[in-house]
């Protein structure tokens, strides 16, 4: 199985912890994806003036990811951010392969999700830890991006229009207390954004990349 890494080059005591932790769970094919640092993704504040470009770069990084895979051929991949925390209970065999999205953390602490290996259709696609992804998914969801929220959320959205079951796996987490960004200025609760997301213009990755600093 690939495994692409989502990673900001300044994390550097996040990179030396996960290399040592994937080698530890013998994860060895992995490509760590490092472009669209924020000064290059600046420009795309025309679409998104309320996310800080932090974020932003984090979303392209994931499509980016998910376009490797389309240039590669890549059928099938799981796609990590650099503070995943995989767990014990971590079986790639476990992950139901007739699903083209299938999310693989336990989300935020408050979502009180029990790590498990089993299957289960959830409501809410906080945390961007880890999850598996067809070559289809990524072919599709790189042709339809709003870039309006963080990528989490914007996943959330898109399963949702396209009706998409959100399955999730639990096996990974994230270190972190809470949903919630506190650093964002949202016109919109992330709910109301849901809502409103198949009114919003969709971009293709090819469109953003090329409207980011060279």
């Amino acid at each position: 199985m690939k495994h692409y890494i989502i990673h900001h080059p300044g994390n550097v005591e996040r990179r030396v912890k996960l290399e040592e932790h994937l080698k530890e769970k013998g994860i060895t094919n992995v490509e760590w994806v490092t472009t669209f640092s924020k000064e290059e993704v600046a420009p795309l504040k025309s679409i998104n003036n309320y996310t800080p470009l932090g974020y932003i770069s984090c979303n392209m990084k994931h499509h980016d990811a998910l376009d490797r895979m389309i240039k590669d051929g890549i059928q099938e991949a799981i796609i990590f951010e650099d503070d995943v925390v995989i767990s014990d209970i971590y079986d790639e065999s476990k992950i139901p392969r007739n699903f083209p999205y299938v999310k693989l953390g336990r989300g935020a602490n408050d979502m009180l999700i029990e790590l498990s290996t089993e299957p289960r259709i959830i409501g809410n696609n906080g945390g961007a830890e880890a999850c598996y992804v067809t070559i289809d998914f990524a072919r599709f969801y790189n042709s339809n991006i709003s870039l309006k929220w963080t990528i989490e959320t914007e996943q959330h959205a898109f399963l949702l229009m396209y009706k998409i079951p959100l399955v999730c796996v639990p096996m990974c987490w994230q270190p972190y207390e809470c949903a919630v960004h506190e650093d964002m200025n949202y016109p919109l609760s992330w709910m109301d954004f849901i809502t409103e997301y198949p009114s919003y213009k969709k971009y293709t990755y090819k469109e953003l990349k090329d409207m980011c600093i060279k």
